[in-house]
């Protein structure tokens, strides 16, 4: 990183999980030893690029005091009914931090609080290749499966495959490009699913960083498991 521009991470923490059907919000569910929220902050504790993280927790969040995170580099502020308005949200408390806050031309690094496999490898891999992507990047993976267009459970077509990636998190921007982006869609009612995706509506195109497809998002009790799965064979490849 040069002298100017600090990393900062945002991680939106404020969805209850109705997929999951379970009686606590999804990023609190235990797998491997820890919540994933733990598991999804951890690599940015490790890091020393990253200032700050800002998570962005439900208003009524009863959970969080209860974790064992700790230290001035862990900050929290109240989410937003979207993930867009979350990370609205979290950029606004961090810009406000009367303590240290981000200069325009900063970095800021937003994942998903349940998607507990990044390692500190590949966290650290996308800021070298980040502070260099103009537009900003993202970490995806190709998809491997035939692609299906379908309506009313009938194919249309067979997508070409070669061209779709999956995105995964974390994504990286310049601060201000991603403040202003999401202002903007957040004004305009533009429904977006990422971060890139409001950098695209703003006529950016991102770079694709090749990520490990084993840095999953967990949605179903399937994904729970699979991600415990990888967490075991990730502990046991440190020890």
């Amino acid at each position: 990183m040069t002298d100017r521009a600090k990393c900062w991470a945002v991680i939106p923490a404020a969805g209850i999980g109705t997929r999951m059907q379970a009686t606590l919000p999804k990023q609190y569910l235990r797998i491997a030893g820890h919540t994933l929220l733990e598991h999804a902050l951890a690599p940015f504790l490790q890091t020393s690029s990253i200032t700050a993280v800002m998570l962005a927790l439900h208003p009524q969040d009863e959970h969080f005091k209860d974790l064992t995170i700790t230290g001035a580099k862990v900050k929290t502020t109240v989410g937003g009914e979207t993930r867009a308005q979350s990370v609205f949200n979290a950029l606004q408390a961090l810009l406000t931090d009367p303590e240290d806050s981000p200069q325009r031309d900063d970095f800021v690094l937003v994942h998903d609080a349940a998607r507990p496999c990044l390692t500190q490898t590949e966290l650290e891999r996308l800021i070298a290749i980040g502070e260099h992507a103009q537009e900003g990047c993202i970490l995806a993976a190709p998809l491997q499966d035939t692609v299906k267009q379908v309506c009313s459970d009938h194919i249309q077509t067979t997508l070409d495959r070669s061209q779709l990636w999956r995105a995964l998190t974390p994504q990286m921007f310049r601060f201000h490009a991603l403040h202003q982006a999401l202002l903007e869609c957040l004004a305009k009612g533009v429904a977006i699913t990422d971060e890139a995706s409001a950098l695209e509506h703003m006529g950016g195109q991102p770079r694709i960083v090749r990520g490990d497809s084993r840095n999953l998002k967990v949605t179903t009790a399937d994904d729970l498991r699979v991600a415990e799965i990888y967490l075991q064979e990730m502990q046991q490849r440190d020890d």
